[in-house]
């Protein structure tokens, strides 16, 4: 099955990510500006799916426990059945927990590359 728009998300993912991960920008970057191009990213992905997002790649963003409960996700994204966190900085198994419960319709949840997968 096709998944619409996965392309141009998985690009503009990608791009973000360069962007953090460059040795000049992430001097730079404070937590305030990793915090808004996280949001930013959220924003982009509800937008081009209408509102309904289906599939959500959050991935390599630095994304800490105190951002993912910030972001609000199952609100924002209700019908949302596939959420990719990997290469993020989430710690505490109780937060990632409390976040994921909220969503009726997840199938697949993905957390490579996180403190929490050795902490579980």
């Amino acid at each position: 099955m096709e998944v619409p728009g996965l392309a141009e998300r998985m690009a503009a993912i990608m791009c973000v990510d360069a962007d953090l991960n460059s040795d000049s920008e992430e001097d730079r970057l404070s937590e305030g500006n990793a915090k808004r191009c996280v949001s930013e990213v959220l924003e982009n992905e509800i937008t081009e799916a209408n509102g309904n997002v289906r599939w959500l790649e959050l991935e390599d963003l630095d994304i800490d426990d105190e951002t993912l409960s910030s972001l609000d996700l199952s609100t924002k994204c209700p019908g949302l059945f596939a959420l990719s966190l990997c290469g993020n900085k989430l710690e505490n198994v109780e937060v990632v927990v409390q976040e994921v419960t909220k969503f009726k319709n997840l199938r697949a949840l993905w957390l490579n590359n996180n403190p929490v997968v050795q902490n579980w």
